[in-house]
């Protein structure tokens, strides 16, 4: 059978895309954002722990986060747009 053939290899295909446009976006990120990103999902640290991690407040923790996301969902559709155009 041939990838092509198989009709979850679009799905497959489609997940890896997202990924690599995940990690791209990622590593587009300035260090601080990247870091707080990375422990809150991949260390899958709560906010509390993420602040203790980082040496902030609890607040601190869940703007900078926030503005981490930001950035991210910026950079994701801006790799996505030049992808197709």
């Amino acid at each position: 059978m041939e990838l092509s053939d198989d009709p979850d290899s679009g799905a497959a295909l489609e997940e890896i895309e997202r990924r690599a446009t995940v990690r791209d976006a990622l590593s587009a990120l300035p260090l601080r954002e990247r870091e707080v990103v990375l422990l809150k999902f991949h260390g899958q640290l709560s906010n509390s722990e993420l602040a203790r991690a980082l040496g902030i407040s609890e607040s601190n923790a869940g703007t900078r986060l926030h503005r981490a996301l930001t950035l991210l969902r910026k950079q994701s559709l801006g790799l996505d747009r030049r992808e197709v155009a």
